[in-house]
């Protein structure tokens, strides 16, 4: 069977309510008449009402004035404060905080709060505390003390089209939360001294981190990976982010951690240059990791493996790190050390299909400790040494486009095109085109001869 774009892992009707409110709740504030309040560092006084000609002088001031159905609009400047929204809104009258025009900057410089060992250390610069229904859009966060953005028992929060830099812990972190949209965001030089990974999804649920550039983390002693779903989040979809020029640690990764960890679809994102694995899962504390879907990634010039399935640990005492029916699929993996990388001895039903592995400095499939049940390998194409090939496998050159140029589509003549098997494939590729109906392509692009002629035109 074929994954379609409505991914066959996540059909509980909470992800389904969850995301369409998130993604609609623009659309749905522009039919209501709640009160718009303006925010201006320049001109602006907290005495006056918040209109457009006498705006706020602070987004705090703003942020504790609105009710549901408001929207605040923020003016360029540069904002040295930290901003703490308390307020929910409800599905159909959402609380929405954007930028008024470019510029618009919340800069931590100089402002700290709750440090390690007092109540509550854990939160950002913009803080969401226990609230729902809020869109935050295109505002800049920088230089804080801890997160970013931070929000814990929250639902139906988006945050889209902002830019996080130079955080000591997460840029964008969500804890115990619900149907939580991370959008298009970009986020450089996080991890700069804490812990957690430059986007970190904890415990969450029914959730999406999309589109989202995430490069040039600053590699703290703990944590510094670009985007980690784990400990305890399930029904979670990882897609069209670009990854790359990391300092340290893995690219995208699931980690159980000590939790049930579920139903996760990692899909469609650009992994390259990464000084450890591309993308790579994990049970460090024992929990159960299981449902992971990896499909129609691009993975390439990374120090290790392109996919990992790790066995570390780094809970004391922890000897069992059990991984449960992952399936590998039509991704493209070049230039990486190791190719596809089985290194948990506890791991359960891994299967390997369709992807294209090549020129990876070592194997191109390794398995460096048996799993409990073997990985099932079928109809890949292996250009390059691999003691493991698996079925229906195809020793060759993949004649890409132009590796000079990182063009991984297939040219015309690829051994690749229509050598997939059907089971399991997804309806779709990286450039999100419809597959053949017939045998899907080998690798993350499928062959269309349009964007053939147009590379060649180009």
């Amino acid at each position: 069977m074929k994954y379609s774009r409505r991914h066959f892992i996540l059909k509980s009707s909470l992800f389904s309510i969850g995301c369409l409110a998130s993604s609609s709740v623009l659309s749905l504030h522009k039919s209501v008449l709640g009160t718009t309040y303006y925010v201006a560092d320049s001109g602006g006084d907290d005495s006056f009402p918040g209109t457009l000609v006498q705006p706020f002088k602070t987004i705090q001031k703003a942020v504790d004035t609105v009710v549901a159905g408001d929207t605040i609009l923020i003016k360029a400047g540069n904002y040295n404060a930290r901003v703490v929204l308390s307020t929910s809104g409800t599905a159909a009258l959402p609380i929405t905080i954007q930028a008024f025009d470019t510029g618009v900057v919340l800069d931590g410089t100089g402002i700290t709060w709750n440090p390690p060992g007092t109540a509550n250390p854990f939160n950002g610069l913009f803080d969401l505390f226990g609230i729902s229904h809020v869109v935050i859009n295109n505002l800049s966060l920088i230089n804080s003390t801890y997160a970013g953005f931070f929000m814990e028992n929250c639902t139906n929060i988006t945050i889209s089209n902002c830019q996080t830099d130079n955080t000591v812990s997460s840029g964008i972190g969500v804890w115990s939360s619900d149907s939580i949209v991370v959008d298009n965001n970009t986020v450089q030089r996080a991890c700069n001294g804490g812990g957690e990974e430059c986007i970190t999804l904890a415990n969450t649920s029914n959730s999406e981190v999309k589109n989202n550039e995430v490069f040039n983390n600053i590699g703290g002693v703990l944590g510094g990976e670009g985007i980690d779903v784990k400990q305890g989040s399930h029904h979670v979809l990882v897609h069209h982010n670009h990854v790359h020029h990391l300092n340290g640690r893995l690219g995208i990764y699931a980690d159980a951690y000590d939790a049930y960890t579920h139903d996760i679809e990692i899909y469609n994102n650009l992994v390259h240059d990464i000084p450890d694995s591309g993308i790579a899962v994990a049970s460090e504390g024992g929990g159960l990791l299981e449902n992971i879907l990896i499909y129609n990634n691009l993975i390439y010039n990374n120090t290790y493996g392109a996919i990992e399935v790790g066995g570390w640990t780094t809970v004391a005492g922890t000897t069992n790190t059990p991984i449960h029916n992952v399936k590998i699929i039509n991704n493209t993996l070049y230039n990486n050390q190791e190719g596809i990388n089985i290194d948990n001895a506890f791991a359960e039903n891994i299967s390997v299909k369709n992807n294209l592995i090549s020129q990876n400095s070592g194997e191109q499939i390794v398995i460096g400790a048996t799993p409990a049940i073997q990985v099932s390998v079928f109809n890949c194409l292996i250009d390059g040494a691999s003691l493991i090939t698996g079925t229906n496998a195809i020793m060759a050159a993949p004649q890409f486009v132009d590796i000079s140029t990182q063009n991984f589509h297939l040219s015309i003549n690829s051994p690749a095109i229509n050598k997939g098997t059907q089971t399991d494939s997804p309806s779709f590729d990286l450039d999100d085109n419809n597959r053949n109906d017939g045998l899907p392509d080998i690798g993350a692009y499928e062959f269309n001869n349009q964007i053939f002629k147009n590379d060649f035109e180009a």
